[in-house]
């Protein structure tokens, strides 16, 4: 794996289109060596309204980085979280493992994951740019979302 593999992941899923169309530049990218374990990679793509950062790891996934905030420095946070905190539905856990089966290569089941969650994450855009507006906007409804996490978490995990 490589940053370039993440990229080409990216460019074959539907969210190359939605980088296009909301005018994102690729504007980050990081190769953390973890010393034996899984490296990590992630790129960052800015746009005038926000951050998105990919990530690959033991799975891939989509974070929404607010505009204001540094690259390196800030907590990612997952967009599939934030979808699923707006519709108030189970957060989707181990997004890889269900499609592992496939007949497919693993970077195409990789950019489908990334497809699917382009296609959550269009129609709630604007909300959730907002969201991430500034500090004051995000302080005002993370810690909800945190809890959200947890409940969640003690429901899937049958956790008292």
């Amino acid at each position: 794996m490589s940053v370039d593999k993440l990229l080409r992941i990216i460019e074959k899923s539907k969210f190359q289109d939605f980088l296009n169309v909301h005018d994102f530049k690729l504007v980050y990218k990081n190769h953390e060596k973890r010393g034996g374990i899984q490296d990590g990679y992630s790129v960052g793509f800015e746009s005038h309204e926000c951050k998105l950062g990919f990530y690959l790891e033991a799975s891939i996934g989509v974070s929404v980085i607010p505009k204001f905030s540094d690259w390196e420095t800030t907590a990612w946070i997952d967009l599939d979280y934030v979808i699923s905190y707006l519709r108030k539905q189970p957060i989707k856990r181990d997004n890889t493992k269900k499609n592992l089966n496939a007949n497919r290569f693993y970077d195409e089941i990789l950019a489908n994951i990334l497809s699917d969650l382009a296609e959550e994450f269009e129609p709630l855009f604007n909300q959730i740019i907002k969201m991430f507006k500034d500090e004051s906007v995000v302080d005002q409804w993370k810690p909800a979302l945190e809890q959200y996490i947890k409940e969640d978490a003690r429901r899937r995990y049958s956790l008292g």
